[in-house]
C-alpha cells in the first residue's frame, strides 16, 4: 500500500512537470520585447526616463500619473517611429565588431529622430517637476550621460549647465 501511494506520488510530480513544461513550450502569445541596438543602444529609449530612478524624484501622486500617461505614449510613437524607421541589426553589429565607425555614424544619424522624440516626452515631464525635482532630474541623467560609452553617447540635455568658457 505504501509503495502505491509513492508511486502514486511520483507519476503526479512526473506528470505536472511535464505538463508544465509543454505549456511553457507553447507560449508563443508573449515573446521577449524586441531588444533595439545591442545592450545600451535604444535600449535607453524605452522610456522616458529610467524606471529604477523614479523613485529618487519623490514625485506626487499626479506627477506619477502624468509620467504613467507620458510614458504609455512615448511608448505608442516610439513603436511606430521603430516601425517606419527599421534598423539593419546584422549590419549595426557588423560595424560594432568591426569598428566601422562611419557606419555606426549613420546609425546613430538615424536613430536621431528617436532620441528627439523621447527628448520632448522628457521636456513635457520636465514642465510638471518642481525646481528641485528638475535639479534631481538633470544630476540623474547626467550621471547615467556619464556611465554610457562614449561611442554611444548623445548629446546632454538642453537644461544642462554648458561648460565654462575658456
Amino acid at each position: 500500500m505504501k509503495l502505491l501511494k509513492v508511486m502514486t506520488a511520483t507519476a503526479i510530480v512526473a506528470w505536472t512537470g511535464f505538463a508544465w513544461t509543454v505549456a511553457q513550450a507553447e507560449n508563443t502569445t508573449n515573446p521577449p520585447p524586441a531588444h533595439h541596438g545591442g545592450p545600451r543602444g535604444d535600449a535607453q529609449l524605452e522610456h522616458i526616463f529610467p524606471p529604477k530612478s523614479v523613485p529618487s524624484l519623490a514625485l506626487t501622486a499626479d506627477q506619477k500619473t502624468g509620467l504613467d500617461s507620458l510614458e504609455a505614449a512615448f511608448k505608442k510613437d516610439a513603436a511606430k517611429w521603430r516601425a517606419d524607421n527599421p534598423v539593419d541589426e546584422a549590419a549595426m553589429k557588423q560595424a560594432r565588431d568591426t569598428g566601422d565607425k562611419e557606419a555606426m555614424r549613420q546609425f546613430r544619424e538615424k536613430r536621431q529622430g528617436l532620441v528627439d522624440l523621447r527628448k520632448g516626452y522628457l521636456d513635457k515631464f520636465r514642465a510638471t517637476l518642481t525646481a528641485e525635482q528638475k535639479t534631481k532630474l538633470d544630476t540623474v541623467l547626467e550621471e547615467l550621460h556619464s556611465k554610457q560609452p562614449r561611442s554611444q553617447q548623445h548629446p546632454k540635455p538642453a537644461s544642462a549647465t554648458p561648460p565654462p568658457a575658456e
